[in-house]
């Protein structure tokens, strides 16, 4: 700690008064637990419980935590008695000195500085939640339509999701690296909100169907940056109202992304069937409470970044939880305006063709992103440009030619005609993976083409849309020869040019033309597709979202929730459909 107080004092001019002050505080600790007349429970896993302690006992606990007063979770050993809970002593903080711990430290002690000055008196309630695996949803069968989204490059989650159910990018030892080199989504909000750290001490780690629901936690300090370039910027005044246990209107659900070290791993069913099961834990409410009584939720980047997950796949993911859950959806990119618009177009044309919750939608579309925009086959060679998007080699070393400049077909950005592009091989990976590793049948009904013709399968042209206009193939209606082509590919996953048949009996006794099949899965009457398009969207894209906010939704109150009324509470945003 010695480390820390020559640049500390420089920047806390009461540095000194404030340890002394969190001394004493960590002193009155038997005092406050003592009225409980028992000690505080550990949640543990498999359970649905909660704990409901008070912002002065929690005050307490974190000092303790300071001062590293639990000697029984000083082991992280794999054997240890709490190997499977987080640390909760500070000792990590205080290794190792650097800038970034240095500005955590500024946060934790203007936390310690404000509750020692002015008693807080609200509650603070933690609810591990579980869900059973027969009472997971069976998405083969979900049939719901998305809700609403709005979504936003600017903005933050706890900034303009405000009354929200507001998302925890969480680790699955609840807190990540808060206390020690962290400092990403997870890290940061607990920093902001402090009284979330005390979760670390009785908190086990997250299974896969399990999540943390934090009821009135306080918010205490302002920030800016992220990462290396986090700084703590000064206090914060929480003025969010509070329900009749004294809890501030502030919901935080922590729900923790798998960490796919080999990127290719989060395209498998399993790997998206996990990924829908925790954010469907996480996204439901007690069934006693009626949808239109439930807050948005507030989300982004769920387990990108650092955990490798694709942005796209997780924002179509957190789309179907919410569905299912009957719950709209804010979405935050973080400054990503091209995310924010490629997403708003999946949702609008998802929703516009009233794609319906299915896993199978989920792989129509990973399997449209595995396309080259120019060939619309699968990549082959697959290269990226330094604005983000990914050709085959061939198509974009074609579509440039000799050009003096070379421009993105996607966004138009140029680069200098110098610029060398490098074969993707971990996005090669991923698209020959993602193509052997379920049916053609079953994961890509859109590159089926089912016709019916007396022509020899030797004889069929190579492209499916050449095959649609061969001599004779739309007059053979009542033709009882199946054939199913499909686009020929080797082990590299080029096109052959080939076709193979199937032993199928023909399932209509009639033609079916190509592209019919896949036609009729995107119905385009208007009428029955709702509009995705919200009134005054490029207002609130501007800046004007902190005024829409508070319109989002119902404009009903909500019942009271399980584990403390919310009454009087108006929640969610209005949006127009």
């Amino acid at each position: 700690m010695l480390r820390y107080g020559t640049s500390l004092q420089r920047e806390e001019n009461n540095f000194s008064k404030i340890i002394a002050r969190t001394a004493t505080l960590a002193l009155r600790l038997p005092k406050t637990i003592e009225k409980c007349l028992q000690s505080i429970p550990l949640l543990r896993q498999n359970r649905n419980h909660s704990i409901t302690l008070s912002q002065v006992q929690i005050s307490c606990l974190l000092a303790n935590a300071f001062f590293c007063t639990f000697p029984r979770r000083n082991s992280t050993q794999p054997n240890s008695e709490y190997s499977n809970f987080p640390t909760i002593n500070f000792s990590s903080l205080f290794g190792h000195a650097s800038k970034q711990k240095t500005q955590k430290l500024r946060a934790i002690l203007h936390y310690f500085n404000t509750v020692t000055e002015t008693v807080p008196d609200g509650l603070v309630t933690f609810e591990r939640r579980c869900i059973s695996p027969s009472d997971l949803p069976k998405w083969k069968d979900k049939k719901e339509m998305l809700t609403k989204l709005y979504i936003s490059h600017e903005g933050s989650i706890e900034k303009d999701g405000e009354g929200m159910l507001q998302v925890d990018f969480a680790s699955k030892f609840v807190g990540g690296g808060v206390l020690g080199k962290g400092l990403v989504q997870e890290e940061i909000l607990f920093l902001m909100n402090p009284e979330l750290i005390v979760s670390r001490l009785f908190t086990e780690k997250l299974n896969d169907n399990e999540c943390l629901k934090i009821t009135g936690s306080q918010k205490y300090s302002c920030y800016s940056g992220y990462s290396d370039r986090f700084d703590w910027r000064g206090p914060y005044t929480d003025n969010t109202s509070r329900d009749k246990w004294r809890r501030r209107h502030r919901q935080i659900i922590a729900i923790d992304a798998v960490h796919f070290k080999n990127p290719r791993a989060q395209y498998t069913k399993e790997s998206i069937k996990r990924e829908l099961n925790k954010a469907y834990c996480g996204f439901k409410e007690d069934d006693k409470v009626p949808s239109e009584y439930l807050p948005a939720i507030a989300t982004g980047n769920w387990g990108c970044g650092a955990f490798n997950g694709d942005p796209k796949l997780k924002a179509l993911i957190q789309m179907m939880a919410a569905a299912v859950v009957k719950r709209d959806l804010a979405y935050f990119t973080f400054g990503d305006r091209r995310l924010a618009e490629e997403i708003r177009k999946m949702h609008q044309h998802l929703s516009n063709h009233q794609i319906k919750v299915d896993m199978s939608h989920s792989s129509s579309y990973l399997h449209e992103e595995l396309h080259c925009p120019i060939c619309h086959s699968f990549f082959v060679d697959p290269v990226s440009t330094p604005c983000g998007h990914n050709f085959c080699k061939t198509c974009i070393e074609k579509k440039w030619g000799n050009a003096k400049s070379h421009q993105c077909p996607e966004c138009e950005v140029e680069f200098d005609k110098g610029l060398k592009l490098k074969i993707n091989k971990s996005f090669e990976k991923i698209v020959y993976y993602f193509k052997r590793t379920k049916k053609r049948s079953q994961s890509f009904p859109c590159l089926q083409t089912a016709f019916f013709c007396h022509k020899p399968l030797d004889n069929l042209p190579p492209s499916p849309k050449r095959a649609a206009s061969i001599n004779g193939a739309k007059t053979a209606a009542n033709c009882s020869t199946p054939v199913w082509q499909y686009i020929g590919e080797d082990s590299t996953g080029r096109n052959t040019g080939h076709s193979s048949k199937e032993s199928t009996s023909c399932p209509v006794g009639r033609l079916v033309d190509v592209g019919d099949e896949t036609k009729s899965n995107f119905p385009s009457n208007p009428k029955n597709a709702s509009s995705l398009h919200m009134q005054g969207t490029k207002q609130l894209i501007a800046g004007e979202w902190g005024e829409a906010r508070h319109q989002l939704g119902s404009s009903k109150e909500r019942k009271p929730q399980r584990g403390g009324p919310t009454k009087g509470h108006k929640v969610s945003v209005a949006w127009t459909t």
